[in-house]
């Protein structure tokens, strides 16, 4: 659990993560208990052991916690009122980063490999952008989140899918405060989502993310969600111009289509690690 082993932007070394949490939950429960997905941590922790199991079966080295959506504001319609949602995030986000955790210390104890723990943190459904919270609103939200995941044992946050640069930067400064008042401050990784033009959400290419976010010494900067390999080389190609920081790059498996009801990606597992491959090696 060393982050010094970590890549550098100057080495070859490579680092794979899990795959989409929603995805492999979908094929384990269908549609199954589908509005209380965001608290499977707590009411199904066998669900969510099985999804780290099995990415971490498949070799990876990084493993998500399952809070994508469990920052305060994310979990309201799930409570009664801010004040239990602020604390249903922090006890959610300490039991799915304390199950991570314990995954990937058993599949190290197997073959002595490291594994490390990403706390994941979403962008939540407003951005500031199109007229959602401001800064201080989107802090006042990840801050029961970032407590919960250093108190589960987190290694490290993943702010990801970003689409708001300001978004980034409120879970930068809830990150920041809940390292000061715990005593242990988690690095983090920040992954944007762009459309098909290379920009976020709020306008911003990939160039101007990495203007923003660099300075605050992320781990890695990269690329999440949005379209398949291809569809992120472009931005990526951008980002790696621009950034000195390592990259991390987590595209979908393809342009994602609708057929007989529910969402599917065209790209089979081969081709898109082949596709994913190919772009690490240019970049």
């Amino acid at each position: 659990r060393d982050l010094h082993s970590f890549p550098t932007r100057r080495s070859s070394d490579l680092l794979l993560a899990d795959g989409a949490t929603g995805t492999l939950l979908d094929a384990l429960l269908g549609d199954a208990a589908h509005d209380r997905r965001d608290l499977l941590a707590l009411e199904r922790p066998e669900i969510i052991r099985k999804v780290h199991e099995s990415y971490l079966r498949s070799g990876a080295d990084i493993i998500k916690t399952a809070t994508f959506n469990a920052s305060a504001r994310g979990l309201l319609r799930l409570a009664t009122g801010a004040k239990e949602a602020g604390e249903l995030s922090r006890r959610l986000n300490a039991a799915a980063a304390a199950l991570a955790r314990s995954a990937a210390a058993e599949a190290t104890q197997v073959d002595a490999r490291p594994r490390w723990v990403a706390g994941s943190i979403g962008p939540g459904a407003d951005a500031p952008s199109l007229g959602g919270p401001g800064y201080a609103a989107l802090r006042a939200s990840y801050l029961p989140q970032c407590p919960g995941l250093i108190e589960g044992g987190a290694d490290l946050a993943l702010i990801e899918t970003v689409q708001d640069s300001l978004q980034c930067k409120a879970a930068l400064g809830a990150l920041e405060e809940a390292g000061r008042t715990l005593g242990r401050r988690l690095p983090f990784i920040a992954s944007a989502t762009v459309d098909a033009r290379g920009r976020l959400l709020s306008g911003a290419d990939a160039e101007a993310f990495a203007v923003i976010v660099e300075p605050f010494g992320p781990l890695a900067l990269g690329l999440n969600c949005s379209g398949g390999p291809e569809e992120l080389e472009a931005a990526f190609a951008t980002l790696a111009s621009v950034s000195s920081a390592p990259l991390s790059l987590m595209p979908n498996a393809g342009l994602p289509r609708s057929s007989g009801g529910r969402v599917v990606w065209p790209l089979e597992a081969e081709a898109f690690a082949e596709r994913c491959a190919t772009l690490a090696r240019r970049h």
